[in-house]
């Protein structure tokens, strides 16, 4: 009897240990803000997605993201990103189907969230973007996640963009910001879906214009111990190539 025990404690902690959570959030899946939480050490999961942008004028174009989270250290995750795009741009002529980026992250989490002291990490990024021409990009990203309200959480999420191979005309430095809510849906019968919303504020590319803000809102749906399905809706409110309206689609599974 000891060793049956032993055996279903163990095979729990296993699968506990490679589930997949519809409340730890990260960027894309589906809005643009993450929390402080890191994915288990030496857990592994992949997230793709399918984005439809609704430009102006009637145009549509979609983006195709795919990336693959790893717990290579303690409190540490790494992360490898690709995305292709077909359909219209809201920066480029091409609407062919292509190649549109690359990328490559590292989260640490400095400490766990306590009565008073929020969760607190720490994220660096590098881009290649390919805008007609291959564009680097490398950010540095601060977060927070609180809990309010016993369940509920508020996530910010600051950081600053280099872009050195910007363009004349472009900003080489852009900063943005992003608060976010999640409120897992259903408690105290339930747990298995989160609601999302955000706000966020950014620095446009070219200099002079107008700061792009947006707002958005999306829902996180545990269909297995393993697997969630995300769905989002965002509008950029301002900016010169904005997107009015974007659909997210997005399923993450653990490994």
């Amino acid at each position: 009897m000891r060793l049956i025990a032993l055996g279903l404690l163990l095979s729990a902690a296993a699968i506990a240990a490679a589930q997949t959570d519809h409340d730890n959030i990260d960027k894309g899946r589906p809005l643009s803000f993450e929390d402080a939480e890191p994915i288990a050490t030496g857990g592994m999961a992949y997230e793709f997605g399918l984005n439809v942008n609704f430009l102006r004028r009637g145009r549509v174009g979609f983006g195709i993201p795919f990336e693959l989270i790893w717990g290579g250290a303690r409190n540490t995750q790494f992360e490898i990103g690709a995305a292709g795009a077909f359909g219209n741009r809201a920066n480029s002529g091409r609407t062919g189907l292509d190649f549109s980026g690359f990328e490559v992250g590292v989260l640490h989490s400095f400490n766990r969230e306590l009565p008073g002291t929020p969760a607190m990490a720490l994220k660096f990024e590098a881009e290649l973007e390919n805008e007609g021409v291959y564009k680097t990009h490398y950010r540095v990203t601060g977060i927070a996640t609180k809990t309010i309200n016993q369940y509920d959480r508020l996530h910010l999420n600051a950081g600053v963009e280099f872009a050195p191979s910007a363009g004349a005309g472009e900003n080489k430095t852009r900063f943005a910001a992003v608060l976010g809510f999640t409120k897992p849906l259903g408690y105290p019968r339930q747990f298995d879906t989160t609601g999302l919303a955000e706000v966020s504020l950014r620095q446009a590319e070219r200099r002079g214009d107008a700061p792009i803000a947006g707002l958005g809102i999306g829902i996180r749906r545990q269909i297995s111990p393993r697997s969630v399905l995300d769905i989002g809706l965002q509008s950029e409110l301002s900016g010169r190539n904005r997107v009015p309206l974007r659909l997210i689609f997005g399923y993450s599974t653990s490994l």
